[in-house]
């Protein structure tokens, strides 16, 4: 059990990075041939680097947009 599991956005983010490091790994795993024979190389290179995509967009995207303006927020809630 976990004894704190964030906000909605940090969990997005966490989702995020975690799949990321999925799909790149898979792509890597066949470009090093060690796995996933059917994959063609061009898919390979592709999920490697949606990979690293995905990752950077969980890392970075949510401090960017998911945080609230300060013009956004009413005073007194």
């Amino acid at each position: 059990m976990l004894a704190h599991s964030g906000t909605p956005d940090e969990q997005v983010a966490m989702f995020m990075v975690v799949a990321g490091l999925w799909v790149g790994w898979a792509g890597l795993s066949r470009l090093r041939g060690r796995g996933f024979p059917r994959l063609p190389l061009s898919g390979a290179w592709v999920l490697s680097g949606l990979g690293i995509t995905i990752v950077f967009a969980g890392l970075i995207l949510p401090r960017q947009f998911m945080r609230p303006s300060p013009a956004n927020v009413t005073p007194g809630a």
